[in-house]
């Protein structure tokens, strides 16, 4: 299995975990996306051991978002709260897809809750992940994160993703894809019928 790859601000450092019963030792190079005052840099990153040095104050922080690396990155609490408002300012769809591999291992391993990741999707929508496929991100979003979910975050889904499908360019997949999410969240019969 790969390794699990996390920062630990309090400390400062990158750790890698190997999987529990093989404790292979492997090193990484990847890219790290630091945003600073809303802009996004990147650095090179190798870690050979268990913890690597990487200084950042109060930044968001994203390990390996272009996937160099085999390995599960995930992000830390205080990226998450910073991404809730920079999300909806990436533009660079490789980083986009980065952002949202390292909040779906994070979910998966319990890092990010249920609650964060529908933040998320409120700030922006994942509609560049346009198939409807069990891989794709609006069927793990139906399926395993809304069910665990606080109350109403189905509606708030449901409004974000209604409100996207007019921001995006009119017959586009984009477009089709929030369609797609409006319709899975509607719970509406009324604006289903008019839909349809």
């Amino acid at each position: 299995g790969p390794d699990t790859i996390e920062l630990d601000r309090a400390t400062g450092v990158v750790r890698r975990t190997p999987p529990a019963g093989h404790p292979a030792d492997r090193s990484h190079t990847f890219r790290v996306a630091v945003a600073s005052d809303g802009t996004w840099r990147t650095q090179s990153l190798t870690i050979r051991g268990a913890e690597t040095p990487l200084q950042v104050d109060g930044e968001a922080v994203v390990l390996d978002p272009f996937e160099d690396t085999w390995a599960v990155a995930q992000p830390d609490a205080e990226t998450v709260a910073r991404l809730k408002e920079l999300l909806p300012g990436v533009t660079d769809e490789m980083l986009r897809a980065g952002i949202w591999n390292n909040v779906r291992s994070g979910f998966h391993n319990g890092v990010v809750s249920p609650a964060d990741v529908v933040d998320l999707v409120v700030a922006s929508p994942p509609v560049e992940s346009t198939e409807d496929g069990r891989r794709r991100l609006g069927a793990w979003l139906l399926t395993d994160v809304l069910p665990l979910a606080p109350a109403g975050s189905k509606e708030r889904v449901h409004e974000a993703v209604v409100a996207k499908i007019a921001s995006t360019p009119a017959g586009s997949e984009h477009q089709l894809a929030a369609f797609r999410m409006a319709i899975s969240t509607s719970s509406d019969p009324a604006e289903l019928r008019s839909w349809l």
